[in-house]
């Protein structure tokens, strides 16, 4: 697995934890992880899970190494200067909810007239539908 090594996860320090994917996608992947002394070491599918057989997508089967990453974001960062430059200050946490509640407190009147739907799926439909549409085509006789 990229830079972590299938070595480090068969040391006898190490444990396997079962876990289920956090994205909100219809087939809520099973996963096997691997921590040494309080660290993920590897991330597989499982392969008893019904759906995917092992498999994860690559968003999942990267996680351990975008969350130890050294350019890992850990604090709220506001941009100074114009977009694009990527120049961006520290603040606070309390600072940072301000400003994005300031922002999310707009009047009505003042939104786009273009409807806010859900994100669309592979299907191309909205997730309910989606799962609508998935769940009404298989039919237990």
């Amino acid at each position: 697995m990229n830079a972590l090594t299938l070595e480090a996860a068969q040391s006898p320090d190490a444990r396997m934890v079962r876990a289920a994917c956090p994205h909100d996608c219809p087939d809520t992947c099973a996963m096997q992880v691997t921590v040494e002394q309080g660290r993920v070491v590897r991330i597989q599918g499982d392969p008893d899970h019904p759906t995917t057989h092992g498999a994860l997508c690559t968003k999942v089967s990267r996680y351990a190494e975008r969350t130890y990453h050294p350019e890992r974001v850990l604090h709220p960062l506001r941009r100074v200067g114009r977009k694009g430059e990527g120049r961006f200050e520290r603040i606070g946490w309390d600072a940072a909810l301000e400003e994005i509640a300031a922002r999310l407190d707009v009047p009505f009147f003042t939104m786009p007239t273009t409807p806010v739907l859900p994100r669309p799926r592979t299907t191309g439909m909205p997730h309910s539908v989606s799962a609508l549409a998935m769940t009404s085509a298989v039919r237990c006789s």
